[in-house]
């Protein structure tokens, strides 16, 4: 096997960070094929950046489950969490979880919504889970988002 390589590309961010990519990667290391990550372009650490809250740890929880019972059971153990929270979300579900948001944290619990990072139609709302709600049903956003939600007060 000796010379052989393969490349994991995306067009749509970082591979791996949200996508099955890690079967292609286990397969790889099953046949001791060696990996080398290339940095590209993500939306998590840019969220952090520019979110203007402390961001020396946080808690990356990704996708919430779209079963509603679910997703209730998963909010109930992140709000024991005293940390900054990250959660992925696409955009037909993201008015449901910034409801779930509102009646698990409260609506004055301070959120960054960051969508469309480095794109004309970059977005990043910083407020309460309730204003930043709110904001977004004025609009028809198309596309993944990165939610932090501040549960470290």
């Amino acid at each position: 096997m000796k010379g052989i390589s393969a490349a994991l590309i995306s067009d749509a961010g970082t591979p791996l960070f949200s996508d099955p990519g890690h079967f292609l990667v286990n397969l790889c290391i099953s046949y001791k094929v060696n990996i080398i990550p290339l940095p590209g372009a993500n939306s998590l650490i840019p969220t952090l950046i520019s979110s203007g809250l402390n961001i020396e740890k946080f808690y990356y929880y990704g996708w919430l489950s779209p079963k509603k019972e679910i997703r209730k059971q998963e909010l109930f153990r992140l709000k024991k969490l005293h940390e900054l929270i990250v959660i992925m979300e696409t955009p037909y579900r993201l008015k449901r979880i910034l409801e779930d948001v509102i009646h698990h944290f409260g609506p004055n619990k301070q959120i960054v919504l960051a969508y469309k990072l480095t794109m004309t139609e970059e977005l990043v709302l910083r407020n309460s889970a309730s204003k930043v709600l709110k904001e977004i049903e004025k609009k028809n956003l198309k596309g993944e988002f990165v939610l932090l939600v501040d549960n470290r007060n």
